[in-house]
């Protein structure tokens, strides 16, 4: 089937533009379809305030023990290549890039998921996701193996335009004494396994980013290989629910940013986007003055549904930074 959108491409240095994603979360099962109008209208009219460069779909995973902390993604989810394809077909121009967790499936399953993917609904980009836990055994591959099976057995013989392009998580406080163990190594492995861009865990804090930005930059001038793009993770908080949900998902909130965040009893929408603002221009800032080599991108989410219009505010304004 001839692909209904062009290929996302995130140079893995030199482009003079920073790119921008922003990240969708599907609705649920039962709202896409009655609700499909006037979120398209959305976005249209976010499309008309701000670039993006790809739409970047979450895969919503419940696991063991954890159901009642996920609060509000305890809704089942459609899939998100129905909801990547439905933005296809209403905006061809944007490609879609869809999240999957590769470690609940054997790799004879993540086959026929990958060709479904690309033949069925038109998508040729993808995140591959780990688990949630390290104590867990899962049945599946590790995001490096899968990745791994991507490059080797999926794209094998294709034609460029034919082949997946796959993607990699990093959290940036997933620091380790043991260089083998370390984020800037792990990034390095995973790049050198066929993974062409990271999208980061959102943050609250600009420390633990400079600080990996700066390791991983040396690593890459020590082992003589280019860095790959790290799209930076932001997103609005307006509720002490949001708080929590952060905490929940691993995000680091630093108590005095919290104490920030909650002061008064409205405009916490508000200030978590000046916080978010002065967090990207200092690394920003940063990454100027070290002359670090580490091409960087920018991925907004909403992570409620009621925090679309703040989202979609925080994405202007991070993006006049760029």
């Amino acid at each position: 089937m001839k692909n209904l959108h062009k290929k996302f491409s995130p140079s893995s240095a030199g482009s003079a533009r920073i790119p921008v994603l922003y990240e969708l979360l599907p609705p649920p099962r039962s709202e896409i379809d009655k609700a499909l109008s006037p979120f398209l209208h959305a976005i249209d009219k976010l499309l008309e305030n701000v670039h993006i460069d790809a739409f970047n779909i979450p895969e919503i995973h419940g696991e063991m023990g954890q159901t009642k902390e996920k609060g509000a993604r305890t809704v089942p989810k459609g899939d998100p290549r129905e909801f990547g394809q439905v933005l296809l077909r209403h905006r061809p121009d944007v490609p879609v890039i869809i999240n999957h967790v590769v470690v609940h499936d054997p790799v004879e399953q993540l086959s026929a998921w990958m060709e479904e993917t690309h033949q069925t609904y038109n998508v040729s980009n993808v995140v591959f996701v780990g688990g949630e836990s390290n104590t867990i055994h899962y049945p599946g591959p590790t995001v490096r193996q899968a990745t791994e099976w991507v490059r080797d057995h999926f794209n094998e013989g294709k034609q460029a335009e034919e082949q997946m392009l796959v993607g990699g998580i990093t959290i940036a406080t997933r620091r380790h004494q043991n260089p083998e163990a370390d984020e800037p190594l792990r990034l390095i492995n995973k790049g050198r396994s066929g993974t062409s861009f990271f999208t980061s865990q959102i943050i609250y804090e600009a420390e633990a980013m400079k600080k990996l930005l700066t390791d991983y930059d040396a690593l890459c001038i020590k082992s003589n290989v280019e860095p790959k793009r790290i799209f930076i993770s932001f997103a609005p908080a307006s509720t002490v629910k949001d708080i929590q949900f952060l905490r929940w998902l691993g995000v680091s909130i630093p108590p005095d940013v919290e104490a920030r965040l909650v002061e008064g009893w409205i405009g916490m929408g508000w200030r978590s986007l000046d916080i978010c603002i002065g967090i990207l221009s200092d690394i920003l800032s940063y990454c100027r003055t070290n002359s670090l080599r580490v091409p960087l991108g920018l991925n907004v989410e909403h992570v409620m549904k009621y925090n679309f219009e703040l989202s979609k505010e925080l994405l202007m304004k991070l993006s006049e930074l760029l």
